[in-house]
């Protein structure tokens, strides 16, 4: 596990943290076709065991998802449940993107919640899941983390672990943990926290010109509804296709939508 420039937490924060994430509660959710989902019984759907610290078991969906419609179909995605997983989050709580998916979907917050269920008291049981998912799906990049956090030391070396053992995988993420996986040529790290000490998102005049004043990227990703406003034609931009700026700089900067 390597450090960034970010302040190390106090002794025993990390501790907390995994303790809060391993005695997480699911939320009654229902499928697509309205009925309750049962995460006691494993379905096709759901196979992956993981067991709590109150003695409870439920089964989880694939450890690695694909993205929405911005992401390139070659990308896989390990997430953990936002902000409770998060260093250093203060700044961005209120106005994370992935807490408001939480909310309004139930299932992808149980979905995160049991991996972060896992991820805090089962890592061997955590890292084979993903290291056979890989060596399945042989995906061309991984994002860690569409929301969550490299929460513990642990759990950064974890990631150490499995980004040296899939050298032609590409392994990408966005951060603001003093805890980090280390350094390798298949690695890339975005910090979350631009060099003026901000966020790296914000409004466009803003981060463009903090992109340009570091030397970094701005993400060329603009919603449909970003673009009407302002009589802008929409181009569709794929993170991996079009562009692939997270999986090779540091300092990238986004437009808030």
């Amino acid at each position: 596990m390597t450090t960034s420039i970010i302040t190390m937490e106090k002794p025993g924060r990390a501790d907390k943290r995994a303790a809060a994430m391993a005695n997480l509660k699911l939320k009654p959710a229902r499928d697509s076709r309205g009925r309750m989902i049962n995460y006691t019984k494993e379905t096709g759907a759901r196979h992956r065991l993981v067991k709590t610290p109150d003695g409870h078991q439920y089964y989880a969906g694939p450890v690695l998802t694909r993205g929405n419609s911005k992401l390139d179909k070659s990308i896989y995605i390990f997430d953990l449940l936002s902000v409770i997983s998060c260093p250093n989050c203060r700044q961005c709580a209120s106005s994370c993107y992935a807490r408001k998916s939480e909310r309004q979907y139930r299932t992808t917050y149980n979905a995160r919640a049991l991996n972060s269920i896992q991820a805090a008291t089962d890592l061997p049981a955590l890292e084979a899941a993903i290291v056979a998912r890989i060596s399945r799906a042989r995906p061309e990049y991984v994002r860690i983390h569409s929301s969550g956090d490299f929460f513990s030391p642990a759990y950064a070396d974890m990631w150490s672990r499995i980004i040296k053992a899939f050298p032609n995988t590409r392994f990408y993420t966005y951060t603001k943990s003093p805890y980090r996986p280390d350094p390798a040529p298949n690695f890339n790290v975005v910090e979350s926290i631009g060099p003026d000490g901000l966020p790296n998102f914000g409004p466009y005049e803003s981060v463009k010109a903090r992109a340009a004043a570091c030397g970094g990227v701005l993400c060329p990703y603009r919603t449909k509804s970003w673009c009407a406003e302002r009589g802008i034609e929409h181009r569709p931009v794929h993170c991996g296709h079009e562009c692939s700026a997270c999986m090779r700089t540091s300092r990238v900067f986004f437009v808030q939508h």
